[in-house]
């Protein structure tokens, strides 16, 4: 039997749709919003959860959470293989919070907009000093208009236990 692939999805509008492409995964969708908000956040993961009970979908759980909470849980620190997030801070914040969560050999997928490669001179030693090295960057052109690049990051070695910093701080104060 293959071995479960175990996805965190962060920071996500209805990461359902993500959830339906292969059921070997193992699928969790965390969500918080909190600073944007918070009953906005909780009615993403209250539909999800519905999709999921209504199609009646297994691995997959539908949280809501900081991600600088639950990367501090022994059940979710450094157990997935991948984690994906959409374009919702700059590269040095979404590295804070995503790396920690993905295991050494995982990947960490970001789709980003046309301003990556600034971001990522920015968040050059965050990826380091995080754990993580930069793979590949996949350009998308949609249209004429339209420009999405999607950023792989391999994990390989270890988060130190002090990252990521406390709600704000990441955002706040960008690790250099």
């Amino acid at each position: 039997m293959k071995k479960r692939v175990k996805i965190v999805f962060a920071f996500t509008l209805l990461a359902i749709s993500l959830c339906l492409t292969n059921n070997t995964y193992s699928r969790y969708i965390a969500d918080s919003n909190g600073d944007v908000d918070i009953e906005f956040a909780k009615w993403q993961i209250l539909v999800n959860n519905d999709v999921i009970a209504k199609l009646e979908l297994k691995d997959i759980e539908a949280l809501h959470v900081r991600a600088e909470d639950l990367a501090f849980d022994k059940k979710y620190r450094e157990s997935f293989d991948i984690a994906v997030s959409r374009a919702v801070a700059n590269l040095t914040t979404l590295v804070e919070y995503m790396i920690p969560f993905v295991k050494i050999g995982g990947k960490i997928i970001c789709m980003k907009g046309p301003g990556l490669q600034e971001e990522l001179k920015d968040a050059q030693n965050a990826i380091k000093l995080l754990g993580g090295e930069v793979e590949a960057i996949e350009t998308l052109n949609i249209g004429n208009e339209y420009e999405r690049n999607i950023l792989i990051i391999n994990k390989v070695k270890s988060t130190n236990m002090k990252y990521p910093r406390k709600q704000g701080k990441p955002l706040k104060e960008p690790l250099k």
